[in-house]
Protein backbone atom coordinates (compact mmCIF):
# COMPACT_ATOMS: atom_id res chain seq x y z
CA UNK A 1 0.00 0.00 0.00
CA UNK A 2 1.43 3.55 -0.83
CA UNK A 3 0.30 6.54 0.16
CA UNK A 4 0.83 10.39 -1.32
CA UNK A 5 2.37 12.16 1.33
CA UNK A 6 1.29 15.64 -0.40
CA UNK A 7 -2.39 14.61 0.30
CA UNK A 8 -1.89 13.92 3.92
CA UNK A 9 -3.06 16.75 6.46
CA UNK A 10 -0.69 18.37 8.26
CA UNK A 11 -1.51 16.57 11.32
CA UNK A 12 -1.51 13.31 10.08
CA UNK A 13 2.39 14.44 8.72
CA UNK A 14 3.27 15.60 12.28
CA UNK A 15 1.37 12.23 13.34
CA UNK A 16 3.79 9.86 11.29
CA UNK A 17 7.00 12.17 12.34
CA UNK A 18 5.78 11.45 16.32
CA UNK A 19 5.79 7.59 15.61
CA UNK A 20 9.00 7.63 13.27
CA UNK A 21 11.34 9.46 15.57
CA UNK A 22 9.99 6.75 17.48
CA UNK A 23 12.21 4.06 15.92
CA UNK A 24 15.88 3.50 16.81
CA UNK A 25 18.08 5.40 14.33
CA UNK A 26 20.63 1.30 14.30
CA UNK A 27 17.60 -1.21 13.62
CA UNK A 28 20.40 -4.06 13.66
CA UNK A 29 21.15 -3.34 17.75
CA UNK A 30 18.43 -5.82 19.67
CA UNK A 31 16.24 -3.83 22.29
CA UNK A 32 17.71 -3.39 25.88
CA UNK A 33 16.33 -6.41 28.31
CA UNK A 34 14.82 -5.87 31.77
CA UNK A 35 17.52 -7.52 33.90
CA UNK A 36 16.51 -10.67 35.11
CA UNK A 37 16.01 -11.47 39.39
CA UNK A 38 18.98 -13.80 40.65
CA UNK A 39 16.77 -16.70 40.50
CA UNK A 40 17.68 -19.65 42.98
CA UNK A 41 18.01 -23.06 41.79
CA UNK A 42 14.96 -24.89 42.65
CA UNK A 43 15.33 -28.64 42.98
CA UNK A 44 12.63 -31.51 43.72
CA UNK A 45 11.81 -32.89 47.13
CA UNK A 46 12.51 -36.37 47.72
CA UNK A 47 8.83 -36.75 48.49
CA UNK A 48 8.07 -34.79 45.06
CA UNK A 49 10.10 -36.84 42.80
CA UNK A 50 8.84 -39.66 44.04
CA UNK A 51 5.41 -39.06 42.89
CA UNK A 52 6.94 -37.96 40.00
CA UNK A 53 8.07 -41.58 39.22
CA UNK A 54 4.44 -43.42 40.44
CA UNK A 55 2.64 -41.76 37.97
CA UNK A 56 4.50 -43.10 35.06
CA UNK A 57 2.81 -46.24 34.16
CA UNK A 58 5.20 -47.57 30.84
CA UNK A 59 8.51 -49.17 32.18
CA UNK A 60 10.13 -48.08 28.59
CA UNK A 61 8.71 -44.59 30.02
CA UNK A 62 9.89 -44.69 33.51
CA UNK A 63 13.41 -45.78 31.86
CA UNK A 64 13.84 -42.72 29.77
CA UNK A 65 12.78 -40.38 32.78
CA UNK A 66 14.99 -41.97 34.95
CA UNK A 67 17.95 -42.20 32.62
CA UNK A 68 17.04 -37.90 31.55
CA UNK A 69 16.84 -37.09 35.28
CA UNK A 70 19.98 -38.76 36.96
CA UNK A 71 22.25 -38.38 33.72
CA UNK A 72 20.94 -34.99 32.85
CA UNK A 73 20.21 -35.47 29.43
CA UNK A 74 19.79 -32.84 27.17
CA UNK A 75 16.02 -32.54 24.99
CA UNK A 76 18.30 -33.75 21.88
CA UNK A 77 19.82 -36.30 23.16
CA UNK A 78 16.87 -38.06 24.44
CA UNK A 79 15.48 -37.55 20.77
CA UNK A 80 18.32 -39.46 19.10
CA UNK A 81 18.50 -42.09 21.80
CA UNK A 82 18.11 -45.65 20.84
CA UNK A 83 17.77 -48.94 23.47
CA UNK A 84 20.79 -50.31 21.11
CA UNK A 85 23.11 -47.29 22.38
CA UNK A 86 23.13 -48.93 26.30
CA UNK A 87 25.75 -51.10 26.43
CA UNK A 88 24.83 -53.51 29.19
CA UNK A 89 28.13 -55.27 30.19
CA UNK A 90 29.45 -51.93 30.44
CA UNK A 91 26.53 -49.99 31.19
CA UNK A 92 27.45 -46.98 29.67
CA UNK A 93 24.65 -45.20 27.41
CA UNK A 94 26.40 -43.67 23.56
CA UNK A 95 24.59 -40.45 23.12
CA UNK A 96 24.19 -38.97 19.73
CA UNK A 97 25.49 -35.28 20.03
CA UNK A 98 24.06 -32.06 18.61
CA UNK A 99 26.08 -30.42 15.78
CA UNK A 100 29.19 -28.84 17.08
CA UNK A 101 29.24 -30.94 20.10
CA UNK A 102 31.37 -33.74 20.99
CA UNK A 103 30.71 -37.77 21.53
CA UNK A 104 29.76 -38.13 25.29
CA UNK A 105 29.29 -41.18 27.08
CA UNK A 106 26.85 -41.43 30.64
CA UNK A 107 26.94 -44.12 33.17
CA UNK A 108 22.81 -44.76 33.61
CA UNK A 109 23.30 -46.24 37.21
CA UNK A 110 23.88 -43.61 40.26
CA UNK A 111 22.61 -44.84 43.74
CA UNK A 112 19.22 -43.85 44.07
CA UNK A 113 18.01 -43.22 40.63
CA UNK A 114 17.91 -47.34 39.49
CA UNK A 115 17.96 -46.15 35.70
CA UNK A 116 19.90 -49.41 35.16
CA UNK A 117 17.17 -51.96 36.40
CA UNK A 118 15.06 -49.75 34.86
CA UNK A 119 16.48 -50.09 31.43
CA UNK A 120 17.12 -54.28 32.30
CA UNK A 121 13.09 -54.24 33.19
CA UNK A 122 12.07 -52.33 30.19
CA UNK A 123 14.50 -54.87 27.73
CA UNK A 124 12.95 -58.14 29.29
CA UNK A 125 9.33 -57.17 28.02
Amino acid sequence: MSVDLAQLQPEQIAQLQTLLSTIPAKPDEPPKRKPRKQDTIKYLSEEQLDRFFSVIQKPRDLAIFRVIYHRGLRASEVGRLQLSDWNRERDRIRLFPAEGVEWRRVSPHVSRGASTPRLAAYTRR
